[in-house]
């Protein structure tokens, strides 16, 4: 569970650093497993988890863009963990180390 107060202040971080139509909220559906919000619990301190993307859009249509901010990212999209993960390496390592 992100805390929200933390959350925002990312927000507004990613926000000014990355231009406000790059940054959204993944919906509170998203599925897998991580550990990460145990740290925080276990230490009684405020946490917030986050994806960095690596998609590159001209691999995609105006409508699947729109799906992708409207309903979060798509199943069939493989993840870190999949063989098939290819991000775009540039200008994802760019932006990330930013």
């Amino acid at each position: 569970m992100n805390d929200p107060a933390g959350t925002e202040v990312v927000l507004d971080a990613f926000r000014a650093l990355l231009g406000p139509d790059r940054v959204f909220v993944l919906p509170s559906t998203l599925t897998g497993s991580e550990d990460f919000g145990h740290f925080g619990t276990a230490l009684g301190v405020p946490s917030v988890f986050w994806h960095f993307g690596g998609l590159d859009l001209a691999d995609f249509t105006e409508a699947d863009i729109h799906s992708l901010l409207e309903n979060g990212v798509p199943a069939t999209l493989p993840g870190n963990h999949s063989p098939k993960f290819a991000p775009a390496i540039d200008p994802t390592l760019r932006s990330g180390c930013g």
